[in-house]
């Protein structure tokens, strides 16, 4: 929602040429941010509802289910998870280390599950 002049904008509303031309822009500058040209994506009215589509969508073209967060992440994705049918494999967040799940703990749920995990990111190597 944005406010503008006191009126809310919802930036979802479909039937809004002008916020569907602001969303357009958005998902063109984030395309080429992250150097993504072929990036679908649409924008939802809440983080919340943004969470549960990317798990929706990952489940649906994957037929995965089990999904690695942090006990960190927003209460949005166990909500996500718990509807669709998805487990959520919960890592701790180490408050000592900036609050980071340690790369061992990572890496052996990784193993453990990556044959059924949902690719919601993508590990890869440092850029040069």
């Amino acid at each position: 929602m944005l406010e503008q002049a006191g009126i809310i904008i919802n930036l979802a509303d479909a039937t809004n040429g002008e916020v569907q031309a602001m969303a357009a822009h958005y998902i063109a500058f984030h395309r080429h941010l992250i150097l993504r040209p072929d990036m679908v994506a649409l924008l939802e009215h809440s983080a919340t509802m943004a969470n549960f589509r990317a798990l929706e969508l990952a489940r649906d073209n994957t037929k995965k289910s089990k999904v690695l967060c942090s006990n960190m992440s927003h209460n949005s994705i166990s909500k996500a998870c718990h509807s669709l049918g998805l487990e959520p494999i919960v890592l701790d967040a180490n408050p000592e280390n900036n609050f980071q799940v340690d790369q061992e703990n990572l890496i052996k749920h990784w193993i453990i599950t990556k044959e059924n995990l949902l690719p919601l990111f993508q590990l890869t190597e440092p850029h040069n």
